[in-house]
């Protein structure tokens, strides 16, 4: 019989917790738990997941570390994707978008994974870069021929514009390519002539 020293222990305890990992990564709906890696400071915890989680290109990592709350959480997770897709989009996530959730009656952006695997999250824990106030109180889209006044308009992105109308709370989300914003003073005829 073979005596099993503290480096093959260690070794076999990794081999456990990498299977388990790797089955709870391949799940295709996030599942309602975490997952736990317990150890005494300095062994190598981190280290350990990093070097886990370094080809696996559909994932992130944060660290908790002086996080407080599920929003700090959330919003930490925010940050990460997004600053992750800006660095490499097409390695990390391939896509992301914003809408309006009726239900819980806020802004929504959601993170699109190359696994097909997806994260949304409330606008207010996020930071879109570039984001932009949108001078202008006329709104132009694309093919239509009416003109709305609205209250304001932000970008975020520069892909899509949230337009605010006007006695309305409401956000409404439109792809920025598809509208134009202008001011009322600045409007000429021509200008719908040009963007339709």
């Amino acid at each position: 019989m073979r005596k099993i020293n503290n480096t093959d222990s260690i070794e076999l305890s990794n081999q456990v917790v990498i299977k388990y990992l790797n089955y709870y990564l391949s799940l295709k709906e996030s599942p309602d738990y975490a997952v736990l890696i317990n150890g005494h400071l300095g062994a190598g915890k981190t280290f350990f997941i990093k070097k886990f989680l370094k080809n696996k290109d559909d994932f992130i990592y944060i660290s908790l570390y002086g996080l407080s709350s599920i929003d700090e959480i959330n919003t930490r997770i925010c940050e990460v994707s997004l600053q992750k897709m800006a660095e490499n989009k097409t390695k990390q996530i391939s896509d992301w978008s914003l809408y309006y959730d009726n239900q819980d009656q806020e802004l929504k952006l959601t993170s699109y994974f190359l696994s097909g695997k997806k994260y949304t999250q409330p606008l207010t824990q996020c930071q879109v870069n570039p984001f932009e106030q949108i001078k202008g109180n006329l709104l132009i889209v694309k093919n239509k021929p009416k003109i709305d006044w609205i209250e304001k308009a932000e970008s975020y992105g520069r892909k899509y514009t949230v337009v605010y109308y006007p006695n309305n709370s409401r956000p409404y989300v439109m792809l920025s390519e598809n509208i134009q914003i202008v001011s009322e003073t600045n409007f000429k005829n021509d200008d719908l002539g040009k963007f339709g």
